[in-house]
């Protein structure tokens, strides 16, 4: 971010000044804390006193400048530099206008704005994950809504059907009987990836 800092003074000659043959502009500024700049215009050059003569006077002038810069930029990478200098002649004054930039300003508000968008697309996504986790512990209580809390049976498994099941490879394998299955599964099509409740009896084979 650029922000552009107008500087103006109205410096005074001993005599009049018919022009100015040659002028400079230099500059110490630089950054003595976070949030502040300091330092000095050194502005030189020649004059005219009158247009006919052949002869200058040489002039300097030494301008102090000092900046606060507001707390909600961060200026850990700041470059100071001029980027504009022009003046203006009213008989021994000259009235310069200066215009100070000041380059890789970081607005810590919008740093943290930033920061707040990650927090929130984490957020977002932690409570994406607890969502799909609540969605498949639903999908096994849907599974066990039909039970009967009187059922003489006290665990159940839910089994998942394999390639090669069958429903007589899946009684023998958990020693249940089909009327006892039918009570808790629609066994109209044993499928792959299909869920079945089990009850158990503790003498399933493993």
């Amino acid at each position: 971010m650029k922000k552009i800092v107008p500087y103006k003074k109205e410096l005074e000659f001993n005599t009049e000044v018919s022009e100015i043959t040659s002028i400079s502009l230099e500059n110490t500024l630089k950054k003595a804390s976070d949030n502040y700049i300091t330092g000095d215009f050194i502005i030189s050059g020649e004059y005219k006193i009158v247009d006919v003569s052949l002869n200058t006077e040489k002039f300097s002038f030494e301008l102090p400048f000092d900046i606060d810069i507001d707390k909600k930029y961060k200026t850990d990478n700041l470059v100071i530099d001029i980027d504009d200098f022009y003046y203006e002649l009213d008989k021994n004054k000259m009235i310069v206008n200066i215009s100070v930039l000041l380059d890789n300003l970081e607005e810590i508000e919008i740093i943290e704005s930033k920061q707040e968008d990650v927090r929130e697309e984490v957020e977002e996504k932690s409570k994406d994950e607890v969502n799909i986790k609540e969605e498949r512990d639903n999908s096994m209580k849907d599974v066990f809504d039909s039970f009967d809390v009187e059922e003489s049976y006290r665990t159940y498994k839910v089994y998942i059907v394999r390639e090669n099941d069958n429903l007589e490879s899946i009684l023998e394998r958990f020693d249940v009987t089909k009327e006892d299955l039918e009570n808790y599964n629609d066994l109209n099509s044993i499928t792959v990836g299909l869920k079945l409740i089990i009850p158990t009896n503790n003498n399933e084979k493993l």
